[in-house]
């Protein structure tokens, strides 16, 4: 899972840097609705009513992500720029569309908001409420009533027809799946013909898409056959095609409304497509979050928890299959685990390689992806970046996944999917490693 990061604000037209409140900065009282914290923030630097986070967005932008509606109308009216672009060029109102608020797209069109910009992935705030079914948010744009509901594109081929990548990541899928909205995680089965990954909707909840090859064609995305209702995400296929595994709260029960923590569920390929979730309960779930499945050929999977026991407050567990089920899990030693944060991890299906998500150099909140190899007696290496600009200095990347050929490397970075040439795992090998049995 994603984690937020917060990076020095620039004064907008004076090149310079102006220290913020101590107690709280501007994007931090925005996320928190925190009015009270913006009226001082702006009444000491009313320049930065229009500041600029880590992927370009603005405050207003940034209030809009987190559902802060007061803190919305509070902007606007300190006049925040109602057309500004993040570095995608989305605007306030491509976010309002997206999170279906009605009254702020009023709010924005009313402050003069241009529901005609197109972001990078080439959509409008129009579009995107053609595509949404939003009817009386399409209705409230310029030229609704002369735009057609676009089609989705008629895509065919390996990978949604994508161009490969070579050695330099390349988003995948633009305005198809890496969209204005937050993504991650891009999972295929093995036979290529299912493609599933997550999306952020409106209502805070993480959902995850399937889309499917039918007759030669790949079909518009939509929600899995086991998730939609509950908060569902990072999701792991089994090399034979026949189990799945992904991460949810809901509960335990369907007699229940209560959300759990988040765990682990797992569910098997049916005639009918995939059965009822089962929860994998312990000794791999626990009263705290786990996250991020990845299973080697034996079935051994390894997984993020965030339970007590491990040097970090989210660390790298793994749980060995048992006549019971799974044997009791176990906290990988360092130097993959550290008090630092250790995320999302994926393991090679002979356990020869772990690519971890993880804060290093100096420990910060940003994860970039590290390769492990097992050592002797159950050691692993020292971690080394992953290269080829696949591990940023800008942003943080995770959702690690191989394609089911091992030809592809997918990832994560700020809210969209990318892929590389999976070559740059053995290309980020160091030259001399230790080499020893399989880890433990």
């Amino acid at each position: 899972m994603k984690k937020a990061h917060i990076i020095l604000l620039l004064l907008i037209g004076t090149g310079a840097c102006m220290e913020l409140p101590r107690s709280q900065t501007i994007m931090e009282a925005v996320r928190k609705g925190d009015i009270a914290a913006l009226r001082a923030i702006l009444r000491e630097n009313p320049v930065l009513v229009g500041a600029r986070g880590e992927r370009g967005q603005s405050p207003l932008q940034e209030a809009l992500l987190a559902g802060q509606s007061e803190a919305v109308r509070f902007l606007i009216a300190a006049g925040a720029d109602v057309n500004s672009r993040d570095e995608m060029g989305r605007t306030p109102l491509h976010r309002a569309v997206l999170a279906r608020d009605v009254e702020i797209v009023r709010l924005l069109l009313a402050g003069g908001a241009d529901p005609l910009v197109r972001s990078a992935y080439g959509n409008t705030p129009l579009d995107l409420a053609l595509q949404e079914g939003l009817v009386e948010i399409a209705g409230l744009l310029p030229a609704a009533g002369k735009a057609p509901v676009p089609r989705f594109p008629s895509i065919a081929g390996p990978y949604l027809g994508q161009p490969p990548p070579g050695l330099s990541s390349r988003m995948f899928a633009p305005g198809i799946v890496s969209t204005e909205r937050d993504e991650l995680n891009a999972v295929f089965t093995p036979d290529g013909n299912e493609f599933y990954f997550t999306i952020h909707d409106a209502s805070g909840r993480w959902t995850i898409m399937m889309m499917k090859a039918e007759n030669g064609r790949w079909s518009r995305p939509r929600p899995a056959s086991f998730s939609g209702r509950w908060s569902d995400v990072d999701l792991f296929i089994t090399a034979d095609g026949r189990r799945l595994y992904f991460c949810s709260d809901r509960p335990l029960t369907e007699l229940s409304e209560t959300r759990k923590d988040f765990d682990i569920w797992m569910s098997e390929r049916a005639a009918t497509g995939w059965s009822k979730p089962v929860n994998l309960g312990a000794p791999v779930n626990s009263s705290d979050d786990e996250f991020y499945p990845s299973l080697t050929g034996d079935g051994t999977i390894y997984f993020q928890s965030r339970r007590p026991g491990g040097p970090g407050l989210a660390d790298i567990w793994r749980s060995r299959p048992a006549a019971s089920g799974y044997a009791a899990a176990e906290c990988l030693p360092p130097p993959v685990n550290s008090a630092g944060f250790e995320g999302d991890t994926l393991v090679a299906l002979d356990e020869s390689y772990l690519i971890v998500s993880a804060s290093r150099d100096p420990p910060s909140e940003q994860a970039d992806l590290f390769l492990s190899f097992p050592g002797p007696n159950g050691t692993w290496t020292p971690l080394v970046k992953l290269g080829f600009e696949v591990s940023s200095a800008r942003s943080g990347e995770n959702c690690q996944m191989l394609s089911p050929d091992g030809r592809y490397l997918f990832f994560t970075r700020d809210g969209d999917i990318y892929w590389i040439d999976a070559a740059v795992i053995e290309k980020s090998r160091p030259a001399v490693r230790i080499t020893g049995a399989k880890p433990g």
